[in-house]
Order: structure tokens, then sequence, then C-alpha cells
């Protein structure tokens, strides 16, 4: 699966190391991953639109970049 943050958000592309969780609500899924900057993000999808539109719900600054 293509995850948006792989895809770069902030004009930087970012590659999707390690999917750390996903979960459900009603109308989305929300994944929660590390990406190649050592941060952690967490999108949602909103899959109860039918183009499925992305956001940034959480982000995380862990302060190991690489």
């Amino acid at each position: 699966m293509n995850y948006p943050f792989g895809s770069g958000w902030g004009g930087r592309q970012y590659q999707v190391e390690t999917v750390l969780d996903q979960w459900y609500d009603p109308e989305s899924v929300f994944y929660k991953g590390r990406a190649d900057d050592g941060n952690v993000y967490i999108p949602r999808q909103q899959t109860s639109m039918p183009d499925g539109a992305w956001d940034l719900v959480s982000f995380r600054q862990t302060g190991e970049e690489r």
C-alpha cells in the first residue's frame, strides 16, 4: 500500500521504514509509521469519501534524523 508520507509532504520525499500501527473509525483508516527521517507520522485516509482523501493527523519529531 502507498502511504502519503511516503509520497512527499512539505516538499520532501519520505520513505516509510516501518508501519507501527493501523486502526479504524467509521469513516477513516489511520496509519502510524516511521519514515526515513526517523520521525513518526499519523496520516488518515477518509474512506467515507469517494476519492479517499488523505491528511496528516499527527507528527512527532523523534530527534533521530538520518
